[in-house]
């Protein structure tokens, strides 16, 4: 933890008077990307608006919800649990389980999220229903479940994963949404979204670039975290981040600006993208970052795949044209041979 951060915690935790609400007691089913969106900034903004919170994120990397059931169901001791306190201290339990972590707090909210690769292939959550079902009966009914929406890869990105996407961006953040979408309408435990996904589109919109990681994935340290930390504090407190004053280091302010802008569109509309490209800043001289050229509302797709990925096959087709609508996403139905004389529908992202 940096010593800026430790002062401002210490101070909060000192010279508040009167609040004796109990902190908010926040627990992430994740991985690196709740990694980067919980465990840098969220406790600081947090209580420069005035809010405890403590935080705990059940990290492996690249965990997804399959490798959580079966975390869960061998009680296997594969997770670091990070967990960071009101007062801005942080602890590591190492080789901890699932179990262990769901029982270390009376949790307020607990969040589920897909592995990043398999994030837009609806057949890869097929364990979320067990998964979520198990947690209510060892936590009990107390918790607040949320799913948080995680983002696509950045255009250049060399992630294996990427390739199941055609390695397009647009078409990666398309398929995180309907899967959003269907996750949510799939299992009414889950009581909310953080569109953490979304928020990083939104912003990738403006002079940020198209970017905002550090390799390709995971978020970069000033923009991409702040953005995602901005997005789970308006969902976790029901309002936005607005102290301008709190940046990481070496963002500028305008930067800051259309960060928590991104974090709040993204609340308002999780299942499109907003152009907020209208808060450039006014200094010609501000080297700006290359941006793709496309239209945020639909984008053309022409001669492309369309591709599902199943436990046993990969089904693709070639020179369909659609337009893909990104506030109503269109849905096409591809049948497909499964043995003789005999089909099955195979329901795709387009």
């Amino acid at each position: 933890m940096t010593r800026k951060l430790f002062i401002i915690l210490l101070f909060f935790s000192l010279f508040k008077v009167g609040y004796a609400a109990q902190p908010l007691k926040v627990l992430a089913i994740g991985n690196s990307f709740s990694e980067d969106a919980t465990e840098q900034d969220l406790s600081a903004m947090a209580a420069l608006g005035g809010h405890d919170i403590i935080i705990g994120n059940l990290y492996y990397p690249a965990c997804s919800i399959e490798r959580h059931w079966n975390n869960l169901t061998n009680d296997r001791g594969d997770y670091s649990f990070r967990k960071i306190y009101t007062d801005g201290r942080a602890d590591t339990i190492s080789n901890c389980t699932l179990t262990r972590a769901l029982r270390e707090e009376a949790w307020d909210i607990i969040t589920f999220q897909q592995g990043s690769a398999v994030s837009g292939i609806y057949s890869s959550y097929r364990y979320l229903p067990a998964l979520i079902k198990r947690v209510r009966q060892i936590v009990g009914n107390h918790p607040k479940f949320l799913w948080h929406q995680t983002w696509a890869y950045a255009p250049t990105s060399s992630h294996p994963g990427f390739k199941k996407y055609s390695s397009d961006q647009i078409r990666m953040y398309a398929a995180i949404l309907y899967c959003t979408k269907r996750v949510l309408a799939d299992n009414p435990e889950l009581k909310g979204l953080i569109p953490t996904g979304t928020a990083i589109q939104d912003a990738r919109t403006s002079f940020l670039g198209n970017d905002l990681t550090r390799d390709g994935y995971h978020l970069d340290f000033t923009t991409g975290r702040y953005i995602a930390s901005c997005t789970w504090y308006g969902v976790l407190f029901s309002q936005p981040f607005s102290i301008a004053t709190y940046l990481p280091a070496g963002m500028t302010l305008e930067e800051g600006e259309v960060c928590r802008k991104a974090a709040q569109e993204a609340i308002k509309n999780p299942y499109k993208i907003v152009d907020i490209n209208s808060t450039r800043p006014s200094n010609d001289d501000k080297e700006e970052s290359p941006r793709e050229n496309w239209n945020s509302s639909e984008i053309k797709v022409a001669n492309t795949q369309f591709l599902e990925m199943t436990s046993q096959n990969l089904v693709k087709r070639k020179n369909i044209e659609v337009n893909v609508c990104l506030d109503n996403i269109k849905f096409v139905t591809l049948r497909r041979n499964v043995s003789v004389g005999s089909q099955e529908n195979v329901e795709t992202f387009v």
